[in-house]
């Protein structure tokens, strides 16, 4: 899917550990969680989607449902990324 013409910086791809493998079973699992959402055509919480995706990344750190909320009103493009790619 593409997300536009945002700039964001990206991670360089030494410091991405994960292979092409894993980048899928993760889109996996989240597409799972979600899967109602994919069934009824509807947009999940934005919260919700963004701490499932930092929570299921055993890179990152664990993000409640809260801290995504105030992350996602901080920063927008976050917001503009996750609904462009859902």
């Amino acid at each position: 899917m593409s997300i536009g013409n945002i700039n964001l910086p990206h991670i360089p791809l030494e410091c991405d550990t994960l292979t092409d493998d894993d980048h899928k079973a993760l889109d996996t699992k989240i597409l799972e969680i979600f899967s109602l959402n994919r069934k009824h055509n509807n947009e999940p919480k934005l919260p919700a989607l963004l701490s499932n995706i930092a929570n299921e990344d055993k890179r990152m750190k664990t993000l409640t449902m809260d801290k995504a909320e105030e992350l996602l009103s901080h920063e927008p493009s976050i917001k503009m990324v996750l609904k462009n790619a859902w």
